[in-house]
Order: structure tokens, then sequence, then C-alpha cells
């Protein structure tokens, strides 16, 4: 607090307060600094009962999460079918199976690297609060050292098939006219006989 020299008519000198710059101790600087989260704090990970917008990718990962742990995409448990799974990522049953040999997890596979589907099933479901199912799942994965994922097939040009069926209606259309080239002799030789007969006649 400053005294003002400015003397008041009664003798006593004036007090004036001084105010706090914004730059000054408890200035509100210090809380708009920007703060360094780590990505792999489990606090960031999606919130049991919150079902993450969007679709799901497939992956060697998060199939292994759904169909062998029964992991929901809320984090939560629940025992999955091949079906129940295949709707889960919007593809068919074959397809699932298909990736299933793709990324090398299929349950013959994983059982002679050691995995034991029902105490990791155990595992998953007992949970605690606040842990991450997918954290754990991903412990799991990482232990069991799975071979990395077979490529996917390289998908067919359209051009080469439209090649292909345009191929395949030139062969019908030969095939057609050389059967054609084969009926015209005969079917000339009847018109000249019944020709001959008339005039017999």
């Amino acid at each position: 607090m400053e005294l003002n020299d400015a003397p008041r008519k009664d003798g006593r000198r004036r007090r004036r307060r001084r105010r706090r710059g914004r730059g000054g101790r408890g200035g509100g600087n210090q809380n708009q600094q920007s703060q360094h989260l780590d990505p792999n704090d489990e606090r960031l990970r999606p919130r049991r009962g919150h079902t993450p917008s969007g679709p799901e990718t497939l992956n060697q990962f998060t199939l292994f999460c759904a169909y062998h742990l029964g992991i929901t995409r809320d984090d939560g448990y629940k025992f999955q079918s091949i079906g129940e799974v295949a709707r889960r990522f919007n593809v068919d049953v074959a397809v699932i199976k298909a990736k299933l040999a793709q990324y090398h997890i299929e349950t013959e596979e994983l059982r002679t690297l050691g995995f034991e589907s029902e105490y990791a099933h155990l595992d998953i479901k007992v949970a605690p609060e606040g842990v991450s199912r997918r954290a754990l799942a991903q412990t799991m994965f990482d232990e069991l050292n799975v071979a990395a994922p077979e490529p996917d097939p390289e998908p067919v040009e359209e051009e080469v098939a439209e090649e292909e069926v345009a191929e395949e209606e030139a062969a019908e259309e030969e095939a057609a006219e050389e059967e054609v080239a084969e009926e015209e002799p005969e079917m000339t030789l009847e018109a000249e006989e019944a020709e001959g007969t008339s005039e017999d006649e």
C-alpha cells in the first residue's frame, strides 16, 4: 500500500491501493500453460461403458480382443460367438475365419504358443474397476509373440476382369458361329433334295 504525498485539508495523507497486474503473483498465466500428457497414460483410455464413435477397425489385435478374450467395444466383457464378432466388425463369418488364419490367431495356433483361453477369459472378466481390459489384453498379446499378419491378397483389377469377360464372350460367339456354319450345309442339302422331289412329281 502506498501513501499519497498530496495532503488533505485536514492534514491527513490519502491512501491509495495499488492494483496487481496480471503478471504478478497469483496471476492466471500459470494456469494457461499447456499440459503435456502421456499418450500411454491409462487415464486417457476409453472409460468402461463408453462406446467409441465411428466404425471399429478390424486388425490382428482387435480381433484377438473380441474373439479370444470377449472384450467389448466399451472395454467391458461379454463372451462373443464368431457370428457376433462378424456383426461387430460388419463383415461375414467367412471373413472372420479367413482373418483368424491370416493373423495367425486361430485357436490351435495360439494354444501352441502357450495361450490358455479359459484363464485368459477369467483374468479379463474379473479385471478391477479402473483397469483397462485392453491394456491387460495388450500385455497378454505381447507375451505370446504372435507372428506378423500375412499381407492382404492383391485385389483383382477391374480392367483384368473386364478383359476376361470380353474374351469369354468372344469365344462363345465364335463357337456359336461355328455351329451355325456346320448346320448350313445340311440345311442346303435338305432343301435341294426337297426341290428335286417336287420336280419329279
